[in-house]
């Protein structure tokens, strides 16, 4: 650990707040903590570590074991989720919970019972006068979700959507009554009713002596700036128990506002917790000098935040490229050709990373690349061939081909697989048209309206292979986690994955913004689509790191971008540059500038990218 890590690991006293920017060191400081306690003779069994995904604590665990002088399997190192169980396995029967909890975790299963709920008689005149948008089961178990977990039961729900006089909010409301009652005659949980449930029992223990919050002595909590509600209710008991906090995190990282998460716990830090300290990480071991000073740039026009200056521990400076295009589609193509040149000019695919802000985004992209015959490797949610009649046209494929998979997916209908045996003797190309038309030709309602596109373009992509043999050996490579063959990972930019893969390396970014009508209704939301409100998907290799200006929370204020201060100014190079529907990306020549009164970034003398 550097100096700054040190001194956060040893911290002796009141509540500790970590400031870590990215690239700072985060996790090291939170395992040295750990070890720093074991050292001060502490028990596992008196801290608690919690962070926000089963990934991340596993990963957090490794480490802990790996790093320090503990290999206890009593130590709690986990998700907010999975201690709400521990506490009810432990004194929920205080509050009527037996011990064994049914834990309730499939959405499919908690909308069907929703939707017969919303069918009974008494309900379903609440929902005559809503648009059909908001009554979807799916807007209720939204709602349901949100409202526990700022820790509402049925009833205050109800009070507020009275108050507010919000129509279907007071049906949801009604909704929400049935479906707890409901969880609690069948004896379920499902998470958000878990962590509501375990306030209550932690509620219930504080008011009786609180023997159960005085056992931890020591709360950890990762990434601090996306706790909710109820979360931070919970750390609160066992902080009121005198269990001393020590929470790492970065405002600038609040990205889940959306979800319930609140950043003002963390901007509130000092004036919550007595006696409390915060301390910055200010030495970035990731990115070079431009990117930490675009960031800078832009960072400085939030309202109010931690003021940080990182350092890169580099001499290099990186690179900033910003790619305007028109949709997904083209987004695929640019990313694949950015690629394309890299491979061309030597660079190993396994060197090469396309991350984004969500799971979603880049299927395109990765079918792209397998179009190209790429593999890649899948991480951080991303799966590629996720619908179902997808899959089941690969695999006849395969079938039809005399391929063996070895996937784990639902067996094909015996019809289909039964044509997909006459077709062995045709051509490959002449196999998967056949297939695609015997499939969809069976798709109708909304399966066919949703599928239809996805058969349609899997049909290009199987048909751009020469054979079954070129296809399934690009596929094995992909899918099969045992496979050697070097792949280019794709994965979200908040994954511990990429964190990983790029945690050394010195950065150039290049950022695909995309000029879309959804961007547009976004863009009004947020007011400043180019930085609040963008849709990117980043290329990185060792020294191309991937960076997403969509880490910018949109419940978080901007200053208005006007002055000296601009995301260009003091300017990092920024190359704007434009690629056309058909060839190589070409790499823009004009000045990067700012315009009076608001940033502007030119390509060709004009302006490609403004703030509304």
């Amino acid at each position: 650990m550097n100096n700054e890590q040190k001194l956060a690991a040893e911290h002796e006293g009141g509540p500790l707040l970590v400031i870590a920017g990215p690239g700072t060191g985060k996790t090291t400081t939170l395992v040295g903590r750990y070890q720093y306690l074991l050292d001060k003779k502490i028990t596992t069994n008196q801290i608690l570590c919690c962070t926000f995904s089963r990934k991340a604590a596993d990963e957090l665990k490794l480490r802990i074991n790996s790093q320090t002088t503990s290999n206890d399997k009593s130590m709690f190192i986990g998700t907010f989720h999975a201690l709400a169980l521990r506490i009810l396995k432990s004194i929920g029967t205080d509050i009527g919970f037996g011990q064994e909890l049914q834990i309730w975790s499939k959405d499919y299963e908690r909308l069907s019972v929703i939707e017969d709920i919303q069918k009974k008689e008494n309900i379903e005149e609440y929902f005559e006068t809503l648009e059909s948008e908001d009554a979807k089961p799916a807007a209720v178990l939204a709602y349901i979700d949100s409202v526990r977990e700022e820790l509402l039961d049925p009833e205050d729900a109800s009070i507020r959507a009275s108050e507010k006089g919000d129509k279907a909010e007071l049906a949801y409301c009604e909704v929400y009554r049935e479906y707890d009652q409901y969880l609690e005659e069948q004896d379920k949980l499902d998470f958000p009713r878990m962590v509501q449930m375990a306030v209550k029992a932690l509620e219930h223990n504080a008011a009786n002596g609180g023997s159960y919050l005085r056992k931890f002595k020591h709360v950890l909590v990762d990434e601090f700036q996306d706790i909710n509600a109820a979360q931070k209710c919970m750390i609160d008991y066992f902080v009121s128990a005198n269990s001393h906090l020590w929470a790492v995190g970065d405002d600038y990282q609040a990205i889940y506002g959306w979800r319930g998460s609140n950043v003002r716990y963390m901007l509130d830090f000092k004036d919550t917790y007595k006696d409390a300290t915060v301390h910055a990480l200010k030495i970035n071991y990731r990115s070079g000098r431009h990117i930490l000073q675009a960031a800078e740039n832009l960072s400085n026009h939030f309202l109010e935040g931690f003021r940080k200056k990182l350092t890169p521990n580099t001499e290099e400076t990186g690179q900033i490229f910003y790619d305007e295009l028109d949709d997904e589609k083209d987004e695929a193509q640019a990313v694949v050709e950015e690629i394309q040149m890299r491979i061309d000019a030597g660079i190993s695919v396994d060197q090469i990373a396309v991350l984004s802000r969500t799971n979603k985004r880049p299927v395109k992209i990765a079918s792209k690349l397998l179009e190209n015959g790429i593999p890649v490797d899948l991480k951080g949610g991303v799966i590629a061939f996720e619908s179902f009649y997808v899959r089941q046209l690969i695999q006849a494929a395969s079938v039809a081909s005399g391929v063996f998979l070895e996937l784990k997916w639902p067996r094909i209908p015996k019809d289909l697989f039964g044509f997909s045996k006459r077709l062995e003797p045709e051509t490959w190309d002449r196999k998967i048209k056949a297939l695609t038309t015997y499939i969809t030709k069976r798709l109708t309602g909304s399966d066919a309206e949703e599928n239809k596109p996805r058969l349609e373009n899997l049909r290009t992509t199987l048909l751009s292979f020469s054979g079954a043999d070129e296809f399934f050996s690009v596929l094995d490579a992909t899918l099969n986690p045992n496979s050697q063959a070097q792949k280019i990972f794709i994965g979200i930019a908040i994954a511990n994955h990429a964190a990983q893969t790029c945690g050394s390396c010195v950065p150039d970014m290049v950022a695909h913004h995309l000029r879309t009508s959804q961007n547009e209704s976004a863009g009004k939301r947020c007011r400043r689509p180019p930085i609040k409100v963008s849709r990117h998907a980043m290329i990185c290799r060792h020294h191309t790191d991937a960076i997403d200006f969509e880490s910018v929370d949109s419940n978080r204020s901007l200053r208005t971008l006007s002055g000296p201060k601009s995301l260009i100014s003091p300017r990092p190079t920024i190359h704007t540059r434009v690629h056309a529907r058909a060839g190589p990306p070409q790499r823009a020549k004009g000045p990067v500038a700012t315009g009076a009164g608001e940033t502007q970034i030119w390509h060709g003398g004009k302006p490609r990218c403004s703030p509304r």
